[in-house]
């Protein structure tokens, strides 16, 4: 689930400075409380007057005023793995200078496929990294979680698995909101999420757990999911049903990453030779993604074994299809208002996973919940107007 944004980077590269910080941090597995800072670095600074400067050319119609500067952090704190164990985690930390009070806003990431391609790593090593950096500029103390894989974790990343990633989000807001306080930081009562593609996905995860386990404490003012697998059984169906899906990269480390959660043993089932024996190096963060396409076929019909597609469709492996259900994110009451963004020419996640969730999310009684669609937009095309859309939508609540 691609979110592109590397031509802005590159662009951004040329027409600001950095400077970046080389100290390392211990990525090994801590004791730690859960959402514990245990150590807060700057890497990156950023003036309005730049910002104001790259957005106006980019993107004249922004919603977003970019009025402060912007300091960048490498936050790392402690959160859970996917099987509970403590663990060291990362993300970027984007505050505004000089403000009086202000809104915490997390922005989840897309697909990634490198365990450098994060914003912790450096602004512009990640595709939404500068666009955390105008919500920071627009005055929102901005976060960026890298997840469990990404930036100091060195952990196979739990691809789109619900509470793996929401985790990780949730102890990251923790640890912003507690750093900010001894800080001298002011924060205000709203919080924000939002993300694309995989970062729809968490982001819509984020706010079930939070609404379930953290309403008291972590009361969310708007959520704004786009592009996500929320229907992840309808995904996986999609994919081996038709077998022509246009991203063998990404359904691999789908099946690659459930199958070490859920601790199926089934690399040489699911997939053809030689691919089954490739897939613990190939999403081990040392490649990018196109890296993994050159060493797989073009089709996931050249991809997966014929059994386990005719086993899978006729219900005959229930542990992978339970694993799908309970990922799966339908059968919830949001609370706090949502709001669905996609193309309708999506090809990599069907429109029909925001169109199904916002169904069945309305027929459970979701207190506030809208959908926006792009018409013939694509996955890549239609990320800008969703963040133009999501950021003009928080906006409203100011």
């Amino acid at each position: 689930m691609k979110y592109v944004h590397k031509t802005i980077a590159l662009i951004v590269g040329i027409i600001l400075v950095i400077s970046c910080s080389d100290s390392p941090t211990d990525p090994n597995k801590s004791t730690g409380e859960r959402g514990e800072v245990k150590q807060v670095e700057l890497i990156d600074e950023y003036s309005a007057e730049n910002i104001r400067q790259f957005f106006g050319q980019i993107d004249p119609d922004s919603p977003l005023e970019f009025t402060s500067d912007v300091s960048v952090y490498r936050v790392v704190y402690y959160s859970i793995d996917t099987h509970g164990n403590s663990t060291t985690v990362s993300g970027a930390l984007m505050v505004p200078e000089s403000v009086d009070s202000a809104p915490l806003f997390s922005l989840q990431h897309g697909t990634v496929f490198k365990r450098t391609s994060v914003a912790s790593q450096g602004v512009l090593m990640a595709s939404e990294g500068f666009l955390g950096v105008a919500f920071a500029s627009a005055e929102y103390v901005t976060i960026l979680p890298d997840y469990l894989g990404y930036g100091v974790s060195e952990t196979l990343h739990p691809y789109v698995h619900s509470e793996g990633n929401a985790n990780v989000v949730v102890d990251m807001i923790q640890a912003t909101k507690s750093w900010c306080a001894v800080n001298d930081i002011p924060l205000n009562d709203q919080l924000f999420l939002g993300g694309y593609s995989e970062g729809g996905y968490v982001t819509m995860a984020t706010q079930k757990i939070i609404e379930s386990e953290y309403a008291a404490e972590l009361p969310l003012t708007a959520v704004a999911p786009a592009a996500g697998p929320f229907d992840l059984v309808g995904f996986i169906d999609r994919v081996i049903g038709e077998l022509n899906y246009p991203e063998p990269a990404m359904a691999s480390f789908l099946l690659t990453a459930y199958n070490d959660i859920y601790g199926w043993n089934l690399l040489d089932d699911i997939f053809q030779s030689p691919y089954a024996g490739r897939m613990a190096d190939l999403f081990d963060g040392s490649r990018t993604g196109e890296e993994i396409s050159n060493l797989l076929p073009e089709s996931v019909d050249s991809l997966l074994t014929q059994q386990f597609v005719r086993d899978l469709k006729k219900g005959e492996l229930p542990a992978v299809r339970n694993a799908f259900q309970e990922n799966t994110l339908l059968d919830w009451t949001p609370q706090a208002p949502i709001h669905l963004y996609h193309g309708t020419n999506d090809q990599l996640v069907d429109v029909q996973n925001s169109l199904n969730a916002y169904e069945q999310l309305s027929g459970a009684g979701a207190a506030s919940i809208q959908i926006t669609t792009y018409e013939g937009k694509d996955h890549s095309s239609a990320a800008e107007p969703a963040f133009n859309d999501m950021a003009a939508w928080f906006e409203s609540f100011r």
